[in-house]
């Protein structure tokens, strides 16, 4: 990657809090249960993916929530 492309990742990222306003959390917990239950994973959070990007030398910008079901756009850059 050069000094100036983006990283997009199109995959779910569940709120750290409630949004007032935004469905409940509960049926992305429920994929996160049946995940686990299938194959020992779990739906990444926002601070986790904020983590995992920040170790891998990345800095994320914004998280572009585009369905109910928290469906999102990662938008990162690489760190200077």
């Amino acid at each position: 990657m050069s000094a100036t492309s983006v990283l997009l990742i199109d995959d779910k990222a569940i709120p750290d809090e409630r949004v007032p306003g935004a469905p409940s959390i509960l049926s992305a917990t429920e994929y996160s249960l049946t995940m686990f239950a299938m194959f020992k994973a779990v739906e990444r959070r926002e601070s986790q993916w904020l983590k995992l990007l920040d170790n891998a030398g990345y800095k994320v910008s914004a998280f572009k929530h585009y369905s109910e079901k928290y469906d999102c756009i990662i938008i990162a850059e690489k760190k200077e």
